[in-house]
């Protein structure tokens, strides 16, 4: 009876044993479910993310459309200007012949003093 006693408290303490091991798989499953749901939610970040890249890599390439719009509007502007100045000093200078004619002619045919 004793023999038996012995037996079933050895077979006790390897339930207990077992029961000791299963509890500590346990709480490392429930770690590494943790640290599964953490990991979903860095890689839900992470897509977040590559998405949001691919938003401003488009937007920069319209910025960057806008700008080659832009620089050709500016390059026309100059070249209006530059050709406004021109047009400005050859009106001038043709004023300015006509003003000497006409003082000439006023000066010859009307009598006028310079």
């Amino acid at each position: 009876m004793a023999a038996v006693t012995a037996e079933i408290e050895g077979h006790m303490a390897q339930i207990d044993e077992v029961s000791l091991a299963l509890g500590e798989m346990k709480a490392a499953l429930d770690f590494i479910k943790t640290e599964l749901s953490y990991a979903r939610v860095v890689r839900n970040e992470i897509a977040t993310q590559v998405q949001n890249l691919g938003v401003v890599s488009n937007e920069v390439e319209a910025l960057k459309l806008e700008v080659k719009a832009l620089e050709k509007i500016v390059g026309i502007h100059e070249r209006w200007r530059q050709r406004g100045i021109g047009i400005v000093l050859f009106l001038s200078s043709i004023a300015a012949i006509c003003g000497a004619a006409l003082t000439i002619v006023l000066h010859k045919v009307f009598g006028i003093p310079r």
